[in-house]
Formats: C-alpha cells, sequence, structure tokens
C-alpha cells in the first residue's frame, strides 16, 4: 500500500510540474493580446487547464509530511536548509541573468545595485513557490497536531473553504457582473470579513491539510465520478468567468485564475484523486515516472531560464497560432528543462542542495 501511494505522488509530481511548465509557457502574450481575439482565447484555454499545478504541488507535501513523525531537527537542518540554500543561490542567478537577457533582446538596461539585491530577497517571478513550502515546512509540527484529529481537520477544511474559497469568490462574482458594487454592498461585506480576522484560514495550508485528508480518504466509485465531473466543471469556470470579466473590463483580468477560487480548488482535488484511483501496475513506466520525479524540482527552477532563453532567440507563442504553439514551446520546454536538472544531479553538492 505505501509502494503505491508513493507511485502515484510520483505521478502527482511530475504532471504538476509539467502543468506548471504549461502554464508559464501559456500566459506568454496572454496579458497584451485582444480579449476579444482567437489567440486570447486559445491562450486562455490552456492557461485554465493547468491552473491545478501549484495547489497539487502543496498537496503532495502534504500529504507527504503530515503521514510520518515530524523531526523537528531533521526537518530544519534537512529539509528547510537545502530549500533556503536552492533559494539563495538561484534567486542570484535569475538577478543577473533576467536583466541581462532582457537587454540582449529590448536593448533596455533595467540592471541596477538596488533592483539585484531587492532580486535576490524575493527571487524570480516563480521563485514565490520556495518561500511559501519553507513556511508550511515551519508550521508542520503545529499543523501535525491538528490532523490528528480527524473531526478537527475535517472542521477547519470546511471553515477554510467557505471563508478562503466560496465567500471571496461569490464576492469577486457579484462584483464583476452585477452592479451590487456600485452601492457599496460589497465594500461593506468585505469590511465585515476583514474585521472577523479570520488570518489562520487562509494560505496554503488549507492545500497541504487537503493532500494528506486525501491520501488518506477513500472514496467510492460514485463520489468518484462527481469529483471528477466537479473538475470538467471547475475547468470550464475558470475558462468562462476568465474570458467574461476580461471582456467586460477591457483587458485581461487573472482574478479567476487565483489557486483560491472555487473553479481552481475543483480541478486540483479531481487531479488529485484521480491519480490517486489509477491502476499503476506498469512497473517499467512507474520506474520512468520515479526517475522523472527526481528531476522535477531543478526542472521547477530552471524552467524559466529556459523560457526567457527561448524569447532571445525568437520562440515563444507567437511563432504560430496559439493552438500549436503553446504545445511546441511547452515541449522544448519541458525536454530542455529536465535536460538540464539531470545534468545538475551528476554533480556532487549541487545535486544535494540546489536541486
Amino acid at each position: 500500500m505505501e509502494k503505491e501511494r508513493i507511485v502515484y505522488f510520483d505521478y502527482l509530481r511530475v504532471f504538476a510540474m509539467l502543468a506548471v511548465m504549461v502554464l508559464h509557457v501559456a500566459t506568454q502574450g496572454w496579458e497584451t493580446a485582444d480579449v476579444n481575439s482567437f489567440q486570447w482565447n486559445v491562450l486562455n484555454i490552456y492557461d485554465s487547464l493547468v491552473r491545478w499545478g501549484v495547489p497539487v504541488f502543496v498537496m503532495i507535501s502534504g500529504a507527504l509530511f503530515l503521514s510520518k513523525e515530524v523531526d523537528v531537527k531533521k526537518l530544519y537542518t534537512k529539509n528547510i536548509a537545502r530549500l533556503a540554500v536552492a533559494f539563495v543561490v538561484w534567486s542570484v542567478f535569475y538577478a543577473v541573468y533576467l536583466p541581462v537577457s532582457k537587454l540582449v533582446l529590448t536593448g533596455e538596461n533595467t540592471f541596477s545595485i538596488k533592483t539585484m539585491v531587492s532580486e535576490v530577497i524575493t527571487g524570480a517571478y516563480h521563485m514565490w513557490f520556495i518561500p511559501m513550502i519553507i513556511g508550511l515546512y515551519i508550521c508542520v509540527p503545529l499543523i501535525k497536531q491538528f490532523v490528528l484529529n480527524e473531526k478537527l481537520m475535517k472542521y477547519y477544511l470546511k471553515l477554510s473553504f467557505i471563508f478562503a474559497f466560496l465567500v471571496p469568490q461569490l464576492i469577486n462574482i457579484l462584483s464583476d457582473f452585477t452592479p451590487l458594487s456600485t452601492f457599496g454592498i460589497i465594500d461593506s461585506v468585505e469590511k465585515l470579513l476583514s474585521d472577523m480576522h479570520l488570518d489562520i484560514l487562509f494560505g496554503y495550508v488549507f492545500y497541504f491539510v487537503l493532500g494528506y485528508f486525501l491520501s488518506k480518504t477513500e472514496f467510492s466509485k460514485d463520489k468518484r465520478i462527481k469529483i471528477y465531473i466537479g473538475g470538467l466543471c471547475g475547468f470550464l469556470l475558470t475558462v468562462l468567468l476568465t474570458a467574461l470579466a476580461s471582456v467586460k473590463a477591457g483587458s485581461a483580468v487573472e482574478t479567476y485564475y487565483l489557486n483560491f477560487n472555487v473553479n481552481v480548488f475543483l480541478e486540483a482535488v479531481a487531479v488529485f484523486v484521480l491519480f490517486k484511483q489509477m491502476k499503476l501496475k506498469n512497473n517499467k513506466l512507474n520506474k520512468a515516472v520515479t526517475a522523472f520525479s527526481q528531476y522535477s524540482f531543478g526542472a521547477y527552477l530552471v524552467h524559466i531560464f529556459v523560457i526567457s532563453a527561448l524569447i532571445v532567440v525568437g520562440i515563444n507563442t507567437s511563432i504560430c497560432n496559439a493552438v500549436l504553439s503553446v504545445p511546441i514551446v511547452s515541449l522544448i520546454v519541458i525536454i530542455a528543462s529536465f535536460i538540464i536538472s539531470f545534468v545538475l544531479n551528476k554533480i556532487p553538492f549541487i545535486n544535494k542542495w540546489l536541486v
């Protein structure tokens, strides 16, 4: 049973990594293209299809860390220390590389000591994930205590879903598509919620705990079908709500792409449960996926380098129709990123601390 659980985590990790790469490719031109154009709508579909990537990554971490005994010393000296070192080194790399690539591409020199220091501290735009995971790891000993009580865990998940997902999304929908905002009703409701200070219910702790909950829960066939239908509806809602809000605003609106939306939640749960329930009995395929899984963190760190390098040489989603360009560019990014990660994983010290 344990072996099977690890295998589906490997599958989830690899496919979540692929989803994140496709997402970062599909966002090229999404903000600048005409929201009424065919190109923008295709990018919207691709982007909406893979929005589950980051939540699933967090869910995997939660399922793994909350399923075992917590050694606080090991947590800090091994897991957190490794992430912190990788963050600092790759932040320095991108703080130098990205301004250079922009200079080559546009001729604009954006390099300055102040900017570089800021970029080193905050990291490149895809590296926000590392401090977030470090924050979750720091809280693992505390989170572990309340997930041991099943009733308390379910209570937390329900409350968090209501106040961090459902209510805010209803407010967004009412604000975007009804005249209620003109009467100040939306602002008043938002202030009321703010005054409640339910901060403990917000953030990626929800997905962290949800991953553990889903990994330990067996679902009947009927429930799984409902979950999959929910995932499909989540995808369609992401496409539709983003398109409607963007057309209404006259420019791209990312509100319904964010990870704390019901539509994205539904996608993430469906993907997680789908892989959990798969009969993964092909040993050769399982071994190949496990191998790829080992290189996924390195691939995540380098894929923005690959994307920006391709842009410099003129390879992006505008090379042809987006229906073809997104999968073509994504395939190049995926292959190059995993090759680089594979090479880096063969180098001593780097393989232990940086990838």
